[in-house]
């Protein structure tokens, strides 16, 4: 799903309409048809690999049918950023989900909090295995 952006005309990027992604993964702005879309899709798409690396469940894991997914991003409901996960990751995650993208966090942030996990604090939150509640 990384690489939904594709060349750059000035001041925002083109999809490639051929690219399919996942809609688990994808950005919602992946879904308009005008297929505009900036870098930021990319850091959506990081967020929901995040939450299954630090254990937390597959984006809208609940939903077995694609359409339901869509669906859901259609209607603005964020993939689900686990409770258990510790609270310097939360906003990180959350801020990964914002459905504007110019309001999505930068990476540089997304790799200030990752920098800042230690171990101990992955196995005390039980981020150090996968987890669905």
């Amino acid at each position: 799903d990384f690489g939904k952006t594709q060349a750059w005309d000035g001041d925002c990027i083109l999809a490639d309409q051929d690219l399919q992604g996942s809609p688990r993964y994808s950005a919602p702005e992946c879904f308009h048809p005008n297929g505009r879309t900036t870098e930021k899709v990319d850091i959506w798409s990081l967020g929901c690999c995040l939450v299954e690396v630090l254990g937390g469940p597959l984006p809208y894991e609940e939903v077995p049918l694609m359409q339901k997914v869509c669906e859901l991003i259609n209607r603005r409901v964020p993939p689900l950023v686990p409770p258990w996960f510790t609270p310097q990751v939360q906003p990180m995650l959350c801020g990964c989900f914002d459905f504007e993208p110019d309001r999505r966090i930068e990476i540089s942030e997304v790799q200030l909090a990752l920098k800042r996990l230690t171990p101990e604090e992955l196995e005390r939150y039980g981020m150090d295995k996968r987890r669905t509640r």
